[in-house]
């Protein structure tokens, strides 16, 4: 659990008893079409209820429910990936609001190659394609949309 200590700088604080039950689920597939064509997808799916047995208060940044979606699709040597992530809102300690649930969209796509004796990767991530505002800590913002170029050699 994270106290503020300040107005801005937080630590971890050990409160001892706390009750936590969950579960998780996963699942994945996988489906080759042809030689060259193949689909991957990955879904999991958390829901975590921790509290603290003292004052019977849910632990601050534990979200009750989360959900991932990771689909890959391949074809000769093209690829690409799309993720979602769902978290669900999250209470904070010493701040009157909690952080509110969102929903991440990332795409990737890239070409690898094989040049002689080196392997290389051409890439393009787009991150927070929907440009959601969102946070994990108080009054510190993840980017909205933004985009990594990339090329990778491997010797």
């Amino acid at each position: 659990m994270a106290i503020s200590r300040r107005r801005i700088l937080y630590a971890p604080t050990n409160i001892g008893k706390v009750d936590n039950k969950g579960w998780e689920l996963s699942a994945k597939y996988k489906q080759k079409f042809t030689s060259s064509l193949l689909l991957y997808t990955r879904l999991y799916y958390n829901y975590i209820y921790a509290k603290d047995r003292l004052t019977d208060i849910a632990l601050h940044y534990i979200p009750r429910h989360e959900a991932k979606q990771y689909t890959r699709l391949e074809y000769k040597n093209f690829y690409l990936i799309n993720s979602l992530q769902f978290r669900d809102k999250v209470t904070t300690s010493g701040f009157t609001n909690d952080l509110k649930s969102y929903v991440v969209w990332n795409t990737f796509i890239g070409k690898k190659m094989k040049f002689s004796k080196f392997d290389i990767e051409l890439f393009l991530k787009i991150y927070n394609i929907s440009n959601t505002s969102y946070q994990h800590i108080v009054n510190y913002p993840i980017p909205l949309r933004n985009y990594s170029f990339g090329l990778s050699i491997t010797i």
